[in-house]
């Protein structure tokens, strides 16, 4: 028997639903019928569990949990009940959730990897195989737009901008650099880099290759009222315990400090919770959280917390015991609390009132706010990672700790792990690091040190081994220069947001909306099998819409960026030139440069709003190196029109491999397929289905809603088009 995960939920209506992941990470749903003749499943809580499985015609008919063999052959007869079918046959449809918009997508990772023996590659020193350079004409399909690169006065400037805190003169200055990529005094460009990185990425999903180059740290988050309720009880059993029947806090209070290059926290000998009226009444604070009878922050109270998120004080506190809220709390609260400007009296506590930022709320002002205590002698030194994390939270807009602990001790709070610092942050309640990185949520495959086809073609630098590449991009040159647009500013677009699990992390196929806002089933990066969802993309799009609106810019200049794009129809010519390539190597690597009709690349800025769409026509030149070096009137060049011995041993790396008979790609396999639809540029998606989601989206039905709360999944690329 193979081994997997069942996954047991009960619908509100009180059906049970299994789902198997198979050991391949395929999901298989198993009929009700199959079901409602063995008790174990109706005595099961919900969850994942581990289990053994057999399968019979792709189906399974034995299960394993535990000790229980259950055999799924022995069904009870069909309801008769003649509406039975109509109302069971699929309880997912009518809880299920709908789908996310966005302009990417993704392609699954790959389950196996191709990979090569480091003795095949040729000695760099000679000449084997295939070589020579393969001519690249572009043709940009909508406006393109890659940065120009700074000069050495443009880089000084814009750090000592940076460091001076002065925004509007910061944006200006960012404003001028709008321009199109061009080195001094020579022609508009495509780097070969970006050809590089372009080129490369589909490689390795067409070689089958690992997914190597991803930003490989942990990521954080906080969920009271997410509506992933996995998620929810993810965060709670991290942050909460129960004492005497009442909800506490399972983090620790300290100060964290700077030694060096190394962080230690100091534990605090007490910490506390405080009423924000005692808080206000007592004249240590003037300004509330929020503004009376409003839904949103006070401007000011923002000002406040952004100027000193931490007051020193001197206070009073009782001992540890129930408080009754809307839930039993435990915790130890202040009494009396006193700015430091008055004189401490002699029974009074000296330590800091914590102010936190905005969190919606149904009352005037923030409830309970925190008093850390003074710092004691035991301390924590906080490992590399976990700072290292911390520094790459992107999604953090709260105080920036480790910036504070520059010039002083910084109060804060921090949870242990086998006595050593997991996480730590500005609150009581912070951001919580997922145990799982990024990087470890890939296939076991893709983490080996073997090398993959992709590898062994555009080399590598690992530790301290270094494999040179055997393919050269050079930049591809701009022949109509005329074709450039004015500088214009494009709409915000949204920095990538790998914290969106819902679209990250491979997701069931459906997810069970229990209620308004309430989802299960819903994957993050610490679930049980989690997976990484793939190699992204993004779709092509109307381009002809990508300009900010200019009342909005005026309003909110610093938040635009300025950029002058070469218009479509702009025409460059590049080459990649290459050594020692196998047949193999070579057709992988024309079958991604000459794409289906229709079908185009994407490449530079603002791929989002539409921009950076190209489609390259390639011609292959072969050399012959001995007839070059032995005749001095030949070069040993020669063009070759058919590339189909090339692609065709391409073909049959796929059909050694995957152990299917393949006749065309992109068509035959389902990777492929995928990817083929998120390239077509003729029929790409009408840009409703393909735009970011939005804070305040106007429904049908007129009404306004959040739609990045919902937390919708993304269907497949082919299923998208389709629909």
């Amino acid at each position: 028997m193979e081994k997997g995960k069942i996954n047991k939920r009960t619908t509100k209506k009180n059906i049970i639903c299994l789902e198997l992941e198979k050991n391949d990470g395929k999901i298989v749903t198993i009929s009700e019928r199959y079901i409602r003749n063995h008790e174990v499943w109706k005595t099961l809580a919900d969850g994942v569990y581990d289990v053994e499985y057999e399968l019979m015609n792709g189906k399974p008919v034995k299960i394993k949990i535990g000790s229980t063999l259950i055999d799924l052959t022995q069904t009870q007869q069909p309801n008769k009940n003649p509406n039975y079918h109509q109302a069971h046959s699929n309880p997912d449809n009518e809880n299920s959730v709908d789908t996310a918009t966005a302009p990417y997508n993704f392609i699954p990772l790959n389950d196996v990897i191709f990979t090569t023996e480091p003795k095949c590659i040729p000695p760099f020193n000679q000449y084997k195989n295939n070589n020579g350079y393969i001519d690249l004409d572009i043709t940009a399909l909508s406006p393109i737009y890659i940065r120009k690169t700074l000069t050495e006065e443009e880089e000084k400037k814009l750090v000592e901008l940076e460091n001076s805190n002065n925004l509007a003169e910061l944006a200006d200055f960012k404003l001028s650099l709008s321009g199109f990529y061009k080195p001094a005094d020579a022609e508009f460009r495509i780097p070969g880099s970006s050809l590089r990185g372009m080129i490369r990425t589909l490689y390795e999903v067409v070689t089958y290759s690992k997914m190597t180059f991803i930003d490989d740290h942990h990521l954080f988050y906080r969920s009271f009222a997410d509506s992933s309720i996995d998620l929810r009880d993810l965060y709670s059993k991290a942050i909460i315990q129960q004492i005497k029947g009442a909800y506490a806090t399972k983090v620790k209070a300290g100060y964290l400090r700077k030694d060096g290059n190394k962080y230690s926290i100091y534990l605090a000998d007490s910490f506390h919770r405080v009423e924000e009226d005692l808080v206000i009444t007592n004249g240590i604070i003037n300004e509330r959280m929020k503004v009376a009878k409003g839904k949103s922050p006070n401007s000011d109270y923002k000002k406040l917390i952004a100027r000193n998120p931490f007051l020193k004080v001197f206070f009073k506190a009782d001992q540890e015991s129930i408080h009754q809220h809307s839930v039993k709390m435990y915790y130890s609260k202040v009494t009396d609390i006193q700015p430091d400007t008055v004189t401490k009296k002699e029974d009074y506590n000296e330590g800091y009132l914590v102010l936190s930022g905005w969190v919606p709320s149904q009352n005037i002002g923030k409830h309970l706010h925190w008093v850390i205590g003074e710092p004691s002698n035991k301390n924590y030194e906080i490992p590399d990672k976990v700072i290292d994390s911390y520094r790459k939270d992107k999604n953090r807009n709260s105080v920036d700790l480790l910036q504070k602990a520059e010039n002083k001790d910084c109060p804060c709070f921090f949870i242990l792990e086998d006595n050593q610092v997991k996480a730590f942050g500005h609150t009581g309640f912070f951001r919580m690091v997922y145990q799982h990185s990024i990087g470890e949520l890939r296939p076991e495959k893709h983490k080996s040190k073997e090398l993959d086809m992709a590898e062994a073609v555009f080399g590598y630098i690992k530790d301290n081994d270094i494999l040179p590449g055997r393919v050269y991009f050079e930049d591809a040159i701009c022949d109509t220069p005329d074709k450039i647009l004015k500088e214009q500013n494009p709409k915000i677009l949204s920095s990538p947001k790998p914290t969106s699990f819902q679209y990250y992390i491979q997701q069931y196929p459906k997810i069970g909306n229990l209620e308004k806002n309430k989802i299960n089933r819903l994957k993050n990066y610490d679930s049980p099998n989690a997976c990484l969802a793939g190699f992204k993309f993004y779709w092509h799009r109307d381009s002809n819409d990508w300009t900010a609106n200019p009342d909005d810019v005026r309003k909110n200049k610093t938040q635009y960026t300025k950029i002058q794009p070469l218009d479509k129809n702009s025409h460059f010519k590049g080459r990649i030139r290459f050594t020692n390539l196998s047949d193999t190597e070579l057709g992988a690597l024309l079958f991604i440069l000459n794409l289906p009709e229709g079908c185009a690349h994407k490449i530079g800025m603002a791929k989002p709003l539409g921009l950076g769409s190209i489609r390259i026509d390639a011609k292959l030149n072969l050399i012959d190196r001995q007839k070059r070096y032995t005749n001095l009137k030949d070069e040993g060049i020669k063009e070759i029109e058919d590339f189909s011995p090339y692609l065709q041993a391409y073909y049959q790396l796929l059909n050694d491999n995957l152990n299917i008979q393949i006749n065309d790609p992109w068509t035959d396999i389902e990777r492929l397929k995928q990817l083929k639809c998120m390239l077509d540029f003729d029929h790409k998606p009408s840009s409703e289905k393909t735009r970011y989601l939005e804070i305040e989206h106007l429904t049908p039905n007129g009404v306004k809603e959040n739609e990045y709360k919902l937390r919708r999944i993304l269907q497949k690329p082919c299923q998208l088009v389709n629909s």
